[in-house]
C-alpha cells in the first residue's frame, strides 16, 4: 500500500513539475508564439 502511495506522489508531482515549467515559460514569455 505504501509503495502504490509513493508512486502516486510520484506521478502527481512530476505532473505538477510539468505544468508548473510550462506555465512559466508562457508566463514569462508571452510574445514567443507570436
Amino acid at each position: 500500500m505504501f509503495q502504490d502511495l509513493r508512486f502516486v506522489l510520484l506521478l502527481v508531482s512530476s505532473q505538477v513539475g510539468i505544468a508548473l515549467m510550462l506555465m512559466a515559460v508562457t508566463t514569462r514569455r508571452p510574445y514567443a508564439k507570436n
